[in-house]
């Protein structure tokens, strides 16, 4: 996979197991995001191997943005369900077409995450707005998009990120995007139903290398209790 000079890719995701495509509908809402968002997350050690990468499920932990790259959520250390789907084949596709470094260990956050439309009710795909997720490469595949209209991924530049975005696409089912995260800045605009209802499903899934990993302790982390 080529990266365009400005830091991202579009590719085709391969065929999705009707088990993982069912996982979509059992997610928890979030409500450290407001009222239209479900999700779950789960971490992974990915280690070098003769064939690329071993997987390892990392026990259960609080997801922490930085500060200075989130400033809806940044600082709050935010729990979520756990995943009930296994996403490890999804991981090992993916590292390969990055493809990432495979000299070093890798940190891969995963976010299955549902935005949720209804009549009269948009679904916020990103409630912060531009920004960057504090990672090497970050990874949004869109699994499935029922009913919807809208949902603009759009790609800004560091020094002008609320300015006019130099990509700007609606990302259909099937496909996906891989971004060098700290060479650009990333947004979606939010969804309207065709009908009562509908959703947008993705995977997001940032890469870090284990050594550059956020530790378990956060500084400046803030607590999220009645913030929505």
């Amino acid at each position: 996979m080529k990266f365009d000079e400005r830091g991202f890719a579009l590719l085709d995701l391969p065929a999705t197991a009707p088990a993982l495509r069912e996982s979509f509908h059992h997610l928890e809402f979030d409500k450290y995001a407001g009222h239209s968002r479900y999700r779950r997350f789960g971490q992974y050690r990915m280690t070098p191997a003769a064939a690329g990468f071993t997987l390892e499920r990392l026990p259960p932990r609080p997801y922490v943005a930085p500060r200075e790259l989130n400033r809806l959520v940044g600082g709050i250390a935010r729990n979520y369900a756990p995943l009930a789907a296994d996403f490890t084949g999804c991981l090992r596709w993916v590292a390969k077409r990055i493809p990432l470094d495979t000299g070093v260990a890798w940190q891969a956050d995963v976010h299955q995450i549902r935005v949720l439309a209804t009549a009269g009710k948009p679904g916020i795909v990103v409630p912060e707005g531009p920004h960057q997720d504090g990672h090497e490469f970050v990874f949004i595949g869109v699994f499935d998009r029922h009913r919807v209209t809208g949902g603009e991924l759009r790609l800004t530049t560091l020094d002008d990120r609320a300015g006019k975005p130099f990509f700007a696409a609606v990302v259909p089912a099937g496909r996906g995007i891989v971004l060098r995260d700290g060479e650009l800045c990333h947004d979606v605009t939010a969804i309207e139903p065709v009908g009562e209802r509908g959703w947008r499903d993705t995977l997001v899934v940032p890469f870090t290398r284990w050594p550059e990993r956020r530790g378990e302790a956060e500084s400046g982390v803030r607590e999220a209790a009645g913030r929505w």
